[in-house]
């Protein structure tokens, strides 16, 4: 069975390198494009504001200009990060010749793309690309393109300063924090795309998965990869143990930090910023090398047959 883990590994880290590889190119795109914002900001918006003795004021003009982050954020994401998270979505569904490899060797090497494409289809209509490669209006990557997240905190800014009566520089100021940080911390729109970025690639990888094994009817899978100096305990006390689907239905009902809203055990497994993903391996294979997890759902495959 030595080799079986070595050939998982081995394919696992392909997929792995390639989701870090393009989450290093979109992570730099997105780097590229804070300046672009600060620009609309400062010479769009912050021009508009009721300024009295140097110092942002509660009026009524001022607390409609709440609003119209909206407007300035339509703007950011169809002159700028539209097209980074159209090319962020290309690279998730080239994700699945990964799934390919591994289920031509694991599962059925007569599985091929074409037996499932409508499903894939499904997937790529959720994340939001189409069949000739654009965003989908109101898409979750359309969506993303807006920072809705660092958009609501803007916002939450704005009237928190009115609020306070703060200096323009002050408020100013403030802005760029929040969007381009400084040297050593990313601004917080930078956080946001980060995370969902990360979280949406291995979400998508898992999803495709999860596909070809239902597909092929396989039930069973191992929890990879290994460790790293961040994985969570509920990560940590799984790895490399064999699991039944029904198994992992039981996550669903548990709680620990960094849970996911919505939680979807094969598609989120331990939550945000996790690295592991379900390996599917055959009954054959659990039989052998998890005999006591195969005698556990003995009955239920029997049952299939």
């Amino acid at each position: 069975m030595a080799s079986i883990d070595k050939e998982i590994e081995d394919l696992f880290n392909k997929r792995t390198k390639y989701i870090d590889k393009s989450l290093k190119t979109s992570y730099k795109e997105m780097e590229s494009i804070q300046k672009e914002l600060t620009a609309l900001v400062f010479k769009k918006y912050l021009n508009k504001f009721d300024i009295e003795n140097g110092k942002i004021v509660f009026t009524n003009k001022n607390l409609r200009l709440i609003d119209e982050v909206d407007t300035i954020f339509e703007m950011f994401a169809k002159r700028y990060s539209k097209n980074i998270f159209k090319n962020v979505g290309l690279n998730m569904l080239d994700m699945v010749v990964y799934s390919e490899d591994y289920f031509k060797k694991f599962g059925n090497k007569a599985l091929t793309f074409q037996k499932i494409e409508g499903k894939l289809n499904t997937i790529s209509n959720r994340i939001g690309i189409s069949k000739d490669g654009q965003l989908i209006k109101g898409s979750y990557l359309d969506r993303l393109a807006t920072a809705p997240k660092f958009k609501e905190e803007l916002k939450d800014y704005v009237a928190k300063g009115l609020s306070e009566n703060i200096t323009l520089k002050e408020f100013q100021n403030g802005f760029l924090d929040l969007i381009e940080g400084s040297k050593d911390v990313d601004g917080a729109m930078l956080r946001y795309w980060k995370m969902e970025t990360h979280d949406a690639f291995f979400s998508v990888s898992r999803a495709q998965d999860d596909l070809f094994a239902q597909k092929l009817g396989m039930e069973f899978f191992i929890y990879l990869p290994g460790k790293i100096d961040k994985t969570r305990s509920f990560c940590e006390e799984k790895i490399g143990k064999c699991f039944h689907r029904l198994d992992a239905e039981k996550w669903r009902d548990k709680e620990w930090q960094g849970k996911n809203k919505g939680y979807n055990p094969l598609i989120n497994m331990g939550g945000y910023n996790c690295r592991h993903s379900p390996a599917w391996v055959s009954n054959l294979v659990v039989k052998k090398r998890f005999p006591e997890k195969y005698k556990e759902y003995e009955s239920i495959l029997n049952d299939k047959v």
